[in-house]
């Protein structure tokens, strides 16, 4: 008995080590009743089956059974059945005797979804098996363990997914010198457990696994969707990026309509037409090939507007709201001197380069806008007036002086009549042709009255000419007042004649700068 249970361990625990997983529920143990029909014989064995009578009937249980799926056609199992059984005179004994039987087999099922649906209630196989088997001999020289083969039929029927019956019956072969051949047959509870293969680990077994090698979800039948966005990787054009069922799985960044794989401006909201860039400014140019991309232009400026019309786009038109000259980068020249407006002092005459724009009318070097006496050649460093020489000097003192001698007040007073604005005028026409020159205004009185009121008036009379001359354009540092009273007469003030000559306004020529 030991040998036999053994032998028997070994042979189960090498069919444990080769059971593999294909299906949901892939081991199977099953337990029930052994009927032996020790005394059959080939040729009778279809016929014994039916006639019971040579059928020894074990314990109510006398068999085990337990086994794994290798795949939708194959199983591989291991049995124990344990009998009481009278043998006939084949063995030469006719007594009750232990027989042990153990085997490993291997089950070729016809519910495999070739031949019949997987998932059946009706479940036939065929199999064929190798084992031993004991019978007990009170002889002690006669071989009590046999090897064995089998070969046989059975069907599983379940009841639920998890629970059935099994029938099964099968021929035997005993490999020894008797050579003897017997029937066993078997019906029993079967029970399924244990968790399918899952080779990518996602809980879910291989067989109901659409994706067996990716691990996924439930909700995809074991496919991924590594985005999470509803949609299986192998459906999902961008498996990597959370997008929308619209796009393919695919995301749209901007909203714009056009997924990103096919948005060439995928982070700005744009147009169909231009591949999703936009065209801030409608002007029918994208934004990126658009020069001018915040400014409605024209194809012909690559998007740029032209304000005014020059053709020089706004962008490079330094004047853009006048129209202008390229060679002045869109500034105007509207004198036509070859110097634009922005650059010329004179932009509305005809200038000379060296003077900035402006003209030089008496040709003397300094600029009309600069030249104090742009009708008289003279010099830069007299403001383009001629210096005065001597002659040309007295001429001018002696026209003043002449001049000055019919400017008049009124009585005991610094009010300049007017009868002598015209004389002042004359006066002032002259400074102005000599802006270089410097005056003094002196005042004078008779010597009628009081001395210091004498000194007073004329204080007064020559500060009121110098006033004068200042308003009508004379600068104040090219005139300076003085009074002097009584105190030089230029004739007898015994007489009125006398009286009246000192009565008067001198304007000396001080200085030339």
């Amino acid at each position: 008995m030991n040998k036999s249970y053994s032998l028997f361990l070994m042979l189960v625990l090498s069919a444990l080590t080769m059971w593999a997983q294909n299906s949901d529920h892939p081991y199977k143990f099953g337990f029930g009743t052994s009927l032996i029909d020790y005394n059959a014989e080939a040729e009778s064995y279809f016929k014994d089956v039916i006639d019971t009578g040579d059928i020894e009937f074990g314990p109510a249980v006398s068999r085990y059974t337990f086994g794994g799926t290798l795949n939708k056609s194959f199983s591989l199992g291991a049995a124990l059945s344990l009998n009481s059984i009278k043998v006939n005179a084949k063995t030469g004994n006719t007594s009750s005797s232990l027989f042990v039987d153990g085997e490993i087999n291997l089950n070729y099922h016809l519910a495999n979804d070739y031949i019949l649906k997987e998932s059946s209630c009706f479940a036939p196989y065929v199999f064929g098996a190798v084992g031993v088997n004991y019978l007990e001999n009170e002889n002690p020289d006669v071989e009590t363990i046999f090897p064995e083969g089998k070969l046989g039929i059975g069907t599983d029927i379940w009841v639920t997914p998890l629970f059935g019956f099994n029938l099964q019956s099968a021929y035997v072969r005993q490999f020894n010198e008797q050579g003897n051949d017997y029937a066993h047959h078997s019906i029993g509870l079967v029970m399924r457990f244990g968790k399918g293969a899952d080779n990518d680990g996602d809980g879910i077994p291989n067989w109901e696994d659409a994706c067996p090698d990716k691990a996924g979800i439930i909700q995809f039948k074991g496919c991924p969707d590594t985005d999470n966005d509803g949609i299986t990787d192998a459906a999902d054009a961008c498996p990597n990026q959370a997008g929308l069922a619209l796009f393919q799985g695919c995301p749209d960044s901007d909203s714009d309509g056009l997924a990103d794989k096919d948005d060439s401006c995928p982070n700005e909201k744009g147009l169909v037409a231009f591949n999703g860039c936009p065209d801030s400014d409608s002007d029918g140019i994208m934004d990126k090939e658009d020069r001018c991309p915040q400014d409605k232009g024209t194809a012909a400026f690559k998007g740029c507007p032209d304000s005014d019309g020059d053709g020089i786009v706004d962008l490079d038109d330094n004047c853009k709201n006048e129209k202008g000259l390229s060679q002045f980068n869109g500034c105007p020249d509207g004198d036509g001197d070859g110097i634009m407006d922005k650059e010329d002092r004179c932009p509305k005459e005809r200038g000379e380069l060296a003077l900035k724009g402006c003209p030089d009318s008496d040709g003397d070097g300094t600029a009309d806008i600069d030249d104090r006496c742009p009708d008289k050649r003279g010099i830069k460093a007299n403001g383009g007036c001629p210096v005065l020489d001597d002659v040309e000097r007295k001429k001018i003192v002696e026209k003043i002086n002449y001049a000055a001698k019919s400017i008049q007040f009124e009585s005991g007073s610094d009010v300049i009549k007017a009868s002598s604005y015209s004389t002042l005028d004359n006066i002032v026409s002259i400074m102005t042709l000599y802006p270089t020159t410097a005056w003094s205004i002196e005042g004078h009185t008779d010597d009628q009255g009081d001395d210091k009121m004498n000194q007073e008036l004329s204080d007064k009379r020559a500060a009121a000419v110098r006033k004068y001359f200042i308003t009508k354009g004379v600068a104040d540092t090219r005139l300076s007042s003085a009074g002097f009273g009584e105190t030089t007469p230029i004739a007898d003030n015994k007489t009125s004649a006398g009286r009246a000559q000192n009565r008067r306004v001198e304007i000396k020529l001080v200085e030339q700068k």
